[in-house]
């Protein structure tokens, strides 16, 4: 029996692991958690376990192959009860600055009762990041600090795989998908399911749907044309544990890669021969460079795919998945 908690940053992929895990073959489970969301947040340990109970008894009634799907903050109780009944607990994180903005955008289009009016889009990040007065004039915590605590707090409980946008979300989002592949053997191996690296392919080929609802860009590094220096230069300041503890560089880069595994090129070769096999275009471009292209005339893409030299199959499997 396998069930699974996914807890996200907002703005983060939730969409994206969404159609992953159905990809996977599990189906979310639809409940109302706004109530225990809040209540695990209350400062009195009695009320905080009292929702760790209700959201455990979601989970126990849950049916087997299901997930719940939410921004669900930290509790040691509750970490501590999904292990005693090996319930696979997953956090998806981004790099704070793609975060920021991304959340800006959100807040844009749907204000909260307290969000801050009439600023221009540079102001409402800063806003996010520092707090400083809500709409009705009432000081308020960060919006930024609040997110980041309760992710570092799953970050840090070695029972909880920790999953990263730039890996999960792959070529068409700006990543790699050597890591995207990575990160789905890494993900399988920890949900127990026996997936060949074929239909592994598949699920990621199918996963990039930027058209869908509540999916505004799913892309890599959009604090570099859409954020402020100074608005980038404060939430460096103010959370730099956030950077290190997430693994990543104060650009938002990422401090190491999924794909630094031994066995990523032959998983890759795999792939790439699975895309191969299923598309004409590519079965008659793999033809025509096999007798007529030199291995290095490939090795510039090749190296944008997976941050070295690879094979030529995974050229091919980066633009089966760009097309």
């Amino acid at each position: 029996m396998t069930k699974a908690l996914i807890t996200t940053l907002p703005k983060s992929g939730t969409h994206l692991i969404n159609i992953v895990m159905q990809g996977l073959g599990f189906e979310r489970h639809v409940c109302e958690l706004d109530e225990v969301y809040a209540g695990l947040l209350d400062p009195s340990p009695e009320v905080s376990l009292g929702h760790v109970e209700s959201l455990v008894a979601v989970l126990d009634a849950m049916p087997d192959r299901h997930f719940v799907l939410h921004h669900v903050p930290y509790h040691s109780a509750l970490s501590h009860k999904l292990a005693k009944r090996n319930i696979r607990a997953i956090t998806l994180i981004r790099n704070p600055l793609d975060f920021v903005v991304s959340f800006a955008h959100h807040l844009r289009a749907y204000p909260e009762a307290d969000t801050v009016h009439d600023t221009s889009m540079h102001e409402l990040q800063h806003w996010i990041c520092s707090g400083e007065r809500d709409a009705f004039g009432i000081p308020k915590p960060a919006i930024a600090k609040r997110y980041f605590r309760m992710m570092t707090r799953w970050v840090s409980d070695k029972r909880a795989l920790t999953l990263r946008f730039e890996d999960l979300v792959g070529p068409r989002g700006g990543g790699l998908f050597s890591d995207q592949l990575a990160i789905g053997l890494q993900l399988s191996a920890f949900l127990d399911l026996e997936i060949d690296t074929a239909n592994l392919t598949r699920v990621f080929a199918d996963s990039f749907r930027p058209g869908i609802a509540l999916f505004r860009k799913g892309q890599i590094g959009s604090w570099q044309e859409e954020m402020a220096p100074n608005t980038a230069e404060q939430i460096r300041l103010l959370y730099p544990w956030a950077f290190q503890g997430w693994g990543y560089e104060f650009d938002g880069s990422l401090t190491h890669h999924a794909n630094e595994r031994a066995d990523i090129l032959s998983e890759l070769d795999a792939a790439a021969a699975t895309l191969v096999g299923e598309n004409a275009h590519l079965r008659a471009k793999v033809n025509r460079l096999s007798g007529h292209a030199e291995q290095e005339d490939a090795a510039p893409e090749a190296e944008a795919l997976t941050g070295d030299a690879a094979p030529l199959s995974s050229v091919i499997t980066s633009e089966a998945l760009a097309s």
